[in-house]
């Protein structure tokens, strides 16, 4: 059987969970509403750090707050131009292992293909990975933190889950990685997995960590996939 290292991209492969939270707290600093609203607003959200930008609307909209359309607009072009012009590399020193001995490796994300497709153009890192090796939310039926992406992504190479690591630095990731029955490892390597809350989140999900690119590339290599 095949082994397969299965890469989540943002904040595994790039550090874009970084870049989103940045955008997402100066359009908190900057909602259209009033000046009671814009409170409350802030009370129902909290901090913005990590959240994805639906599940941002998401929660305004339960509590009767609806963005104007043009602001969700601004909002949305503005994270897709940071996210492709200012993410960085994370783990490329462990991709470019992988790539040398010849490991298959791949992407699954949650993210669409275009935005991965762009920021791998972007730092540098579209060689390591054909278009035929990044799976994306778009194509399955249920996007993590359902097992269908990681799956899918094990079908199309022809192997099982036990021969396989899914490296993931969500929660939501880290369930779909264990409802698919895969071996995961959390990488807490982005700046995004540093503060506590999220830290204690990560342990809650009893698997093994990692905290840095040196640290992931010597637990592939004692796992036998380097």
């Amino acid at each position: 059987m095949n082994k397969v290292v299965i890469f989540d991209f943002d904040g595994v492969i790039v550090n874009s969970e970084i870049v989103v939270a940045k955008i997402n707290q100066k359009k908190l600093d900057n909602l259209p509403f009033d000046e009671i609203q814009n409170a409350q607003a802030k009370q129902i959200l909290g901090s913005l750090f990590g959240q994805h930008f639906q599940s941002i609307t998401a929660l305004l909209e339960e509590h009767g707050l609806s963005l104007p359309e043009h602001f969700t607009k601004e909002w949305l072009s503005e994270m897709s131009k940071a996210v492709t012009e200012e993410s960085q590399p994370l783990i490329l020193n462990v991709i470019k292992a992988l790539h040398n001995g010849n490991i298959l490796k791949c992407i699954a994300s949650n993210n669409n293909f275009s935005t991965i497709e762009k920021i791998l153009e972007n730092t540098g890192q579209s060689e390591f990975f054909d278009k035929g090796k990044i799976f994306t939310a778009e194509d399955v039926a249920r996007p993590k933190p359902f097992p269908d992406l990681f799956l899918h992504a094990i079908k199309q190479h022809d192997t099982e889950p036990q021969y396989c690591v899914v490296i993931e630095d969500s929660v939501p990731g880290i369930s779909a990685a264990l409802a698919a029955k895969v071996p995961v490892l959390a990488f807490v390597g982005g700046c995004h997995a540093k503060r506590n809350e999220y830290l204690e989140k990560i342990k809650e999900m009893n698997v093994p960590i990692v905290h840095s690119e040196n640290e992931l590339l010597q637990k592939l290599q004692t796992m036998g996939f380097l």
